[in-house]
């Protein structure tokens, strides 16, 4: 027995038999347009035996004398859907679609110009792509660094203000008050050669000597009473003794105002048997 179905794209019909329409599950391709079909509701009997040993699925030119839409059922939306691995099943039986030319569309213009050439011209590469404006560091970093050398500078004025007078005499007045701010005192300055020996003399005296001298302080500033050291010398100029009479001992002042001159005295017994012909007095800071 021969059927007879066609095409529902491009309406060409084609005799069929039942044993392939049985392996494929009704599933068939158009060998003019193509096109892969459900056959179910589109196969009617095809009354001529004859024609068994016509090639399968061939296209055949419809003819004037078949009106086929007169005795064809439509196809039937409503029927159950064949199980998909049947349907991959009944795929492979047939060749793979020819892939159909397409032709490419026309690129969009803008203008006139390509939309592709705008935008490759918009692309800048990563390595050419402009840098960003650097951000602003923040300032708190360079507020600590400042605060932490202003204290360091103040604590080396207060330690070593004493030293900065000695070196610059005019900067005393300045540090009295700065270490009035700060809490410390600031009590005149030892200044090397600041205080000199105006005088001195020694003469015996109710059995021992007596010390006389006189000291000056010579710079613009008050400076701190300096000790004196006393070597008494022999006929050959050699030491005998060796003393040294701090302020306390001397009955001075702690310190001397600017050109301030202070005369003392001091009585000295030397020891049984000593008899100094000389001495020598300098004024010193321990």
């Amino acid at each position: 027995m021969t059927w007879i179905t066609r095409c529902p794209v491009c309406a060409v019909t084609y005799r069929v038999v039942p044993d392939q329409l049985k392996v494929a599950q009704g599933w068939l391709r158009c060998g003019q347009c193509q096109e892969v079909f459900d056959s179910k509701g589109l196969v009617v009997d095809w009354p001529l035996e004859s024609h068994k040993t016509e090639p399968i699925a061939e296209p055949e030119v419809p003819a004037d004398r078949l009106d086929i839409d007169d005795f064809l059922k439509q196809e039937d939306k409503s029927a159950l859907q064949t199980p998909v691995s049947a349907f991959e099943e009944a795929l492979s039986t047939f060749k793979p679609l020819p892939l159909m030319p397409t032709t490419t569309a026309a690129a969009p213009e803008v203008f006139g110009v390509p939309l592709g050439a705008l935008i490759a011209h918009d692309q800048v590469p990563e390595d050419q792509a402009p840098a960003l404006p650097p951000s602003a560091p923040p300032w708190w970093p360079k507020v600590l660094v400042l605060s932490l050398v202003l204290m360091l500078a103040l604590q080396w004025m207060v330690a070593g203000r004493y030293l900065l007078v000695a070196a610059e005499p005019a900067l005393a007045q300045p540090l009295q008050i700065f270490c009035r701010l700060m809490g410390c005192e600031m009590e005149p300055p030892p200044v090397r050669n600041g205080v000199v020996i105006e005088s001195s003399s020694m003469t015996p005296q109710e059995g021992g000597l007596l010390l006389l001298w006189s000291v000056r302080n010579v710079t613009t500033q008050a400076l701190e009473m300096p000790a004196l050291e006393l070597t008494w010398l022999d006929a050959q100029d050699k030491s005998l003794v060796r003393r040294v009479l701090r302020p306390t001992e001397q009955a001075a002042p702690s310190a001397l105002a600017a050109g301030q001159i202070w005369s003392g005295q001091l009585q000295l017994l030397p020891a049984e048997g000593l008899q100094p012909l000389g001495y020598r007095l300098v004024s010193f800071y321990p």
